[in-house]
């Protein structure tokens, strides 16, 4: 570096040619701190209090490391270090004096490829109510993987579906379950919602947690064996009904023939809290479309069902814009360029009368929005009508949009039927909105 400098000194002549060594230097002293920090910037320190017993008092110390282990990366990977602690106690040929040095505390850090970094003894004895069995109550700095900021999103996982209804269509259902379930995936974890969680890959998993363990993998690799993650909740289903079938039609101008094929299924799915078995939510969604093979169809009905999951727990918000466009928090796959959809006023929380739950919002059509451009994680929709000033929901996040589920994807500017009807809605909502308001002023 410092001959590199020399060289454009020399040459330029100058304080531009220092400014220019200096401004190097700075570069090339950033990318190195960069590039040292990179490799942990997942791994950290979290220290634990933990309590081992043991005939001696290395073995609870031993004992106490393992439990240590345990609070912070879980039983799994205590499991993996306990055999590594304990030979690396038995090597010292049961020396109770060298068990308790700092050199065999280096062998531990080094044996458990740095899970455990440190430690100190805040207490040991010998208890009587244990047949004189030593205790010991350590100090423990121990490794942990950060895991990914999406978990701590609502957890869920698609289990494969059941194949019901007669043999004779295994074969069309098998492969529409395949198309389904793995579109639903698609559509859930684009939403950005849930943290997706995989059931189908286990062993291909397992695999891979098991090379980490092997010897070479860096130590932050290492900790991420103690990860996994259960879910909150599970997708179960059944394929009731998936079929082709085709027709031979004769032209009545000419005799020409040609045949239609017609794609059909039938999906009855639920939401599961793995916890408690409670069901949370169940529907059945089924499809019938012309020209479209039964892959196709599997994967239009299971964006259907994602949009009826998603709109069921997190309806689309409208996280800003203003009177003529409004920016939804939502994008992706799950939203469609070109759609229609309703803008919707949340109101006052709505009481079961006989459960005492709060069941949802009130809810009252304003306007209804285009969208016109889909991001990753966003979209933009313009606005195409509204029965009022949209500024104070977008303001106060009481927007929200509901599809309308036959709305015109043409683009050919037609209004159709469920269009019109909203039109009319919007005409009568203006007293609806005023009491609205007025109950739930206070709610914001």
């Amino acid at each position: 570096m410092y001959k590199l400098c020399s060289q454009i000194a020399f040459c330029s002549g100058g304080r531009k040619a220092v400014t220019l060594c200096f401004l190097l230097f700075c570069i090339l002293c950033l990318g190195l701190v960069l590039t040292s920090a990179q490799p942990n910037a997942k791994l950290s320190s979290v220290t634990v209090q933990a309590e081992g017993i043991g005939a001696t008092q290395s073995e609870a110390s031993t004992d106490a490391l393992i439990q240590a282990i345990s609070k912070v990366n879980g039983v799994a990977i205590a499991t993996q270090m306990s055999s590594s602690i304990k030979e690396t106690y038995l090597n010292t040929d049961n020396r109770e004096d060298y068990a308790l040095t700092e050199d065999f505390q280096r062998n531990i850090v080094s044996n458990t490829k740095g899970v455990v970094r440190s430690w100190r003894i805040l207490n040991a004895f010998q208890n009587p109510e244990l047949n004189d069995l030593w205790v010991v109550k350590l100090e423990v700095d121990v490794s942990k993987y950060n895991s990914s900021k999406q978990l701590k999103r609502l957890r869920m996982s698609i289990l494969p579906f059941r194949i019901g209804g007669d043999v004779s269509q295994i074969d069309n259902r098998t492969l529409f379950q395949k198309h389904f379930s793995r579109q639903l995936e698609n559509y859930l974890t684009q939403s950005r919602r849930f943290a997706m969680l995989d059931r189908n890959f286990l062993s291909e998993q397992s695999k891979e947690l098991s090379f980490i363990a092997n010897e070479g993998v860096k130590i932050e690799e290492f900790a991420r064996l103690g990860t996994r993650v259960g879910t909150d909740y599970i997708i179960v289903g059944e394929i009731e009904e998936a079929r082709v079938t085709s027709k031979r039609r004769t032209m009545q101008t000419s005799d020409k023939t040609f045949i239609i094929s017609k794609a059909s299924g039938r999906v009855s799915y639920r939401i599961i809290d793995v916890a408690s078995t409670q069901i949370k939510f169940s529907d059945t969604a089924e499809i019938s479309v012309s020209g479209d093979g039964l892959a196709k169809a599997a994967e239009s009905l299971a964006n259907e069902a994602g949009e009826t999951i998603l709109n069921a727990i997190y309806p689309i918000r409208v996280v800003s814009g203003n009177t003529k466009q409004l920016t939804l928090g939502q994008g992706g796959i799950t939203i469609k360029n070109g759609r229609t959809y309703n803008v919707v006023k949340l109101g006052g929380r709505i009481v079961d009368p006989y459960t005492k739950e709060v069941i949802g919002r009130e809810e009252v059509i304003v306007g209804t929005v285009k969208i016109i451009s889909v991001q990753a994680k966003s979209s933009t929709a313009r606005v195409i009508t509204s029965s009022e000033d949209l500024l104070p929901g977008i303001k106060n996040m009481s927007l929200i949009i509901r599809p309308l589920k036959h709305s015109d994807k043409s683009g050919s500017g037609k209004i159709n039927d469920e269009y019109k009807k909203t039109q009319e809605i919007m005409k009568n909502s203006k007293e609806s909105i005023n009491t609205l308001e007025k109950n739930s002023e206070n709610d914001w």
